[in-house]
């Protein structure tokens, strides 16, 4: 920049530079918001004091069970079941798996005035997911990774390298529960299990030059809900954000429990799971 006549004129090329940085940052939030589907029902050891120790456990269907729908959701509506909780012995591994509700997972941003959406059409698979119940009170879930399919970005120069986005190995922290109900909402906070990127989003140009180049890598962390077995987004004040602009991510999954397929039992059943602080 170089001044004239008391008014700063500005470089072409170093606004072109600052806007290609800026269209960069579209992505970070992608994954790190997307995280949040999956993991926000069950948590790492060390959460917070903002709850009395819980337990992770299956909703399965009994003639005899105090829960109307097959999330054991007590704020769910019925579905003409009745379900009870069965508890996950201690220290027993269990394979998490999720399957999406209703619509496709969408995230939304703003760049200045115009609005990116990224879209995972294809749903989203928890890989290598694992979790038990700890001694005294809280659920271990650490490592494993969400793999999301079907991914399009609204940016027409632009699309997502086989359609597909992993993310590096993720860990969660329950950190509070909202209200008194012991199978209520939890509130859970998902993060890299080692501190820094949470995934690279790798882009290819789209019959012209992408311009949010070849890569971007998705870094901070994402907050969730769950009640029940029903996973919803919920992202803070500056968790994810794009520049100084958060993103709207929307979107729900049921998450399921059971144990890891094998020869022997290639297609093991999977039952509904979440947490409480009772039986």
């Amino acid at each position: 920049m170089e001044s004239s006549g008391g008014r700063v004129k500005e470089d072409p090329g170093q606004r072109n530079q600052m806007e290609r940085e800026m269209n960069k940052r579209i992505g970070l939030v992608v994954l790190a918001a997307l995280c949040a589907v999956a993991f926000s029902a069950v948590a790492a050891s060390g959460a917070g004091a903002a709850i009395n120790p819980y337990t992770a456990y299956t909703c399965v269907s009994d003639p005899l069970g105090t829960f109307e729908n097959a999330h054991c959701n007590p704020n769910a509506p019925s579905d003409g079941g009745h379900y009870k909780h069965v508890a996950i012995p201690a220290g027993e591994t269990t394979q998490l798996t999720v399957q999406q509700i209703g619509s496709n997972t969408v995230l939304k941003t703003k760049i200045g005035l115009a609005t990116v959406t990224l879209e995972a059409t294809g749903g989203v698979e928890c890989v290598g997911c694992h979790f038990k119940n700890v001694e005294g009170g809280s659920v271990e879930a650490k490592g494993g990774h969400l793999r999301y399919t079907g991914v399009h970005i609204s940016v027409p120069s632009c699309k997502v390298t086989g359609e597909e986005v992993n993310t590096e190995p993720l860990e969660v922290n329950v950190t509070e529960m909202e209200g008194t109900d012991p199978s209520g909402t939890y509130i859970a906070s998902v993060s890299p299990v080692t501190p820094g990127t949470e995934a690279v989003i790798h882009l290819e140009n789209n019959g012209a030059t992408c311009t949010l180049g070849s890569s971007i890598t998705v870094t901070g962390h994402a907050t969730g809900k769950a009640t029940g077995s029903t996973a919803k987004f919920a992202t803070g004040e500056g968790e994810l954000l794009v520049g100084t602009q958060k993103a709207e991510l929307i979107g729900e999954l049921t998450l399921k429990g059971g144990l890891t397929p094998t020869p022997e039992n290639p297609n093991p059943v999977h039952n509904p799971i979440g947490l409480t602080t009772g039986a």
